[in-house]
């Protein structure tokens, strides 16, 4: 675990998550707010941040991954 890095540790636990066949859910939080990052950087600033984590997770996760953990929380998401 020390040597991950970026959106290692979510993979991480995507993985045990689906290993173990675990529930998820998503909860909303009334008066919760995230900020867009277009309104704090600016629209190319924050492109470009956006674009630098799209690179992350596809290193840390690897393309097949990525979508295998796509489709497996969207198919119990549904249920």
């Amino acid at each position: 675990l020390s040597k991950i890095q970026g959106y290692g540790f979510e993979v991480y636990l995507n993985n045990i998550i689906i290993k173990n066949n675990l529930k998820i859910k998503t909860v909303q939080f009334e008066g919760v707010v995230s900020p867009r990052r277009y309104d704090e950087k600016g629209f190319f600033r924050a492109s470009l941040k956006d674009l630098g984590e799209v690179i992350n997770v596809f290193k840390t996760s690897g393309v097949f991954n990525l979508f295998y953990q796509w489709f497996v929380f969207s198919r119990r998401a549904s249920n």
